[in-house]
């Protein structure tokens, strides 16, 4: 992917916008379009984007105004190309791979409760 998400937690819409420049109700569009597409909302009810979140605003810009396609064909590509990014180099869900180090983490944590006893 040559588009670069800037090193931060979290980003305003706005700062979304300026990114794939875009108005704010084109992110709000997508959203309503694409399911894969869903930026959190903050205690106050804005929405918070996530590296992740600006990544694939970035993939549907492509796809729509780039590569042209309608927005059902941009969905059914859009998950083509997430299955693609989730994968890392061994073929493993990044999904997956964040959900066994947690477990990992938690068996860690019991095992030092135990020593501490």
């Amino acid at each position: 992917m040559e588009f670069k998400v800037p090193q931060k937690q979290l980003f305003k819409i706005g700062e979304v916008c300026e990114m794939m420049e875009v108005e704010p109700h084109t992110l709000r569009f997508w959203e309503k379009e694409f399911e894969d597409f869903n930026p959190q909302k903050n205690a106050m009810n804005q929405r918070v984007y996530r590296a992740r979140d600006i990544e694939i605003a970035y993939l549907i810009k492509k796809l729509l105004y780039q590569e042209g396609y309608t927005i059902e064909g941009a969905r059914r590509q859009l998950k083509r190309e997430i299955s693609r990014l989730d994968h890392d180099g061994n073929g493993f869900p990044q999904e997956e791979i964040q959900e066994g180090l947690k477990r990992i983490l938690q068996e860690l944590r019991e095992i030092l409760t135990i020593l501490r006893d």
